[in-house]
Order: C-alpha cells, then sequence, then structure tokens
C-alpha cells in the first residue's frame, strides 16, 4: 500500500468523488480514470479488487481517517472512501444532434437551473434508472455545473448518460419542436397530468423540461412547452424533482401500454414490428 505524500493531492483537473457506488462506476466504466483512492481501513475488504488494480497500475492508494476524508469533500457523507479521478468526456451539443437523437424513440431530459449539485445528481440517476442516455443541461449562474460531487451523488450515473451543455433554453424550442414534444414540469399554468390520455405526437418523443425552483420552471420558457404538468400530491410533503422525474418518466414508460396504438412507447414498439416485416 502506497502512502499518501505531497503528490497525494489533487490535481487542478481531478474531479474529488466520494460513495464506494460512485468509485465502483468509475472502476467498472472507466478504471484507467482511476488516479488514486483514499479509504478508511474498514473499506479496504470491500473495494480489495480496485486496490489490487491501482497497486498493479502502480497508483496510490492509503487509509485515512474519518475526518480526513470529511476535510477533502468538506462533508461526512462520504462512506469512508474518496477517489481523485479524470472527468469523462464533455461532449459538444449541436442542434443536429437532435435528428439523431429522435430517431431512438428515447425522451431527452432538459435540465434549466437546478441549483443544488445533490438534486442534480439525483435527477440523472433517475434519468439513467430509466435507460435515458442523453440530458441536456443550460449554461446559467442558476445552474450547478457538472463536477465531482454531482457525480458522487449520481452514484456514477454520469458514467450512462451524455450532458451536453447548452446556452439560452428558449432559442431551442424552434428547432426542437419538429423533433420533440415538450413537456415543462411546474410553472405557472400547469396541470396534473390526464393518466387515462396518452399523449399523441406521431414521430415524437418526450422532451421533459425540470428546474429545482420552487415555482417551477422559468416563466421565459412556459408558453413555449406545449404540455405543462405537475404531479398531484395529497400529503404534507412535496416532491422534489427527482421524485417528479421519476413519477412523470414511469408514467411515460407504462402509458403505451394502456391500449393500441397508445403512447409513444406503443408506437416505436409498432415500428419495430414493422421493419420486421
Amino acid at each position: 500500500m502506497t502512502q499518501p505524500t505531497s503528490q497525494d493531492e489533487p490535481h487542478a483537473e481531478d474531479w474529488i468523488i466520494c460513495g464506494r457506488a460512485a468509485i465502483d462506476a468509475v472502476f467498472k466504466n472507466r478504471p484507467k480514470a482511476l488516479r488514486k483512492l483514499w479509504l478508511m481501513e474498514e473499506n479496504q475488504g470491500p473495494m480489495g479488487e480496485i486496490c489490487s488494480y491501482l497497486a498493479d497500475e502502480k497508483r496510490s492508494y492509503s487509509t485515512q481517517t474519518f475526518d480526513r476524508l470529511t476535510r477533502v469533500v468538506k462533508h461526512p457523507n462520504h462512506e469512508g472512501a474518496v477517489a481523485f479521478i479524470d472527468p469523462p468526456l464533455k461532449p459538444q451539443f449541436q442542434v443536429s444532434h437532435l435528428v439523431d437523437w429522435q430517431k431512438s424513440g428515447e425522451p431527452l431530459l432538459i435540465i434549466d437551473q437546478v441549483s443544488d449539485p445533490i438534486e442534480l445528481g439525483r435527477l440523472l440517476k433517475v434519468a439513467v434508472s430509466f435507460n435515458m442516455r442523453r440530458a441536456l443541461i443550460t449554461d446559467t449562474p442558476m445552474q450547478a455545473p457538472i463536477d465531482g460531487a454531482v457525480y458522487s451523488a449520481s452514484q456514477g450515473a454520469l458514467e450512462h448518460i451524455r450532458c451536453y451543455k447548452i446556452g439560452r433554453l428558449v432559442p431551442l424550442f424552434k428547432p426542437m419542436e419538429q423533433y420533440f414534444l415538450s413537456i415543462g414540469i411546474g410553472g405557472p399554468g400547469a396541470s396534473r397530468p390526464n393518466w387515462p390520455k396518452p399523449l399523441r405526437a406521431p414521430g415524437r418523443s418526450p422532451a421533459l423540461i425540470i428546474s429545482d425552483r420552487p415555482e417551477g420552471i422559468d416563466k421565459r420558457i412556459v408558453p413555449l412547452c406545449e404540455h405543462r404538468v405537475y404531479v398531484p400530491t395529497k400529503g404534507p410533503m412535496s416532491l422534489s424533482p427527482a421524485e417528479n422525474l421519476a413519477t412523470l418518466l414511469a408514467w411515460l414508460t407504462v402509458e403505451g401500454k394502456q391500449g393500441k396504438d397508445r403512447g409513444f412507447r406503443a408506437r416505436q414498439a409498432a415500428k419495430k414490428e414493422q421493419k420486421k416485416k
């Protein structure tokens, strides 16, 4: 085992991530991105395979105290494991991407003004759990950047979803409308989903636009959304953006199974059947 030295301090380009799930995601998908690992002694057994790999690659790993790890990540919820990694690639968005994405039939996630990195990570985790592979994230002062904190909160979901940074959201609606059905979550004038009635958008998949603002999506994009919905609740607790997203994705997943030719899932299945013929 290597011991920490002055060289074990993070490089400027490193991401600092924490939690066994996040570190395991890097190891399984991009092992060469693991630069070094700090862990508490009790994690040496569960993370032994990662430690062996780092030793074989002559990279640093060392045992640290709980307090030392807390100082590094600036919070105590690190599960006794912190890693320094190379960030995932940052893809560049082009409007022409919408054409290819529409052909896949998959929903598109658009994140606007989610300021909490923990909530941003949870949103990405929910998206990946529903097999969403792409997200557009606005580049605004109110939007949390994609970094190690988001990676940790997503439990490594960033290994499975490509996040594209975009500028202003308003100009995107015009080129997007022929490929995706825009659905704003929350905001003025939002209504509860009409669960029995599926969305009718031939050839277009949903583009879900979400924010963590208490009032919902930005009022400037409200009139541009074809639908504005909220998830009704009956109890005293409100839902987080990630919980809202999970509920709506579950609805979109099953609404195509309510009957013949209903919902975008059913349409995609019908297209596949036609190709087989």
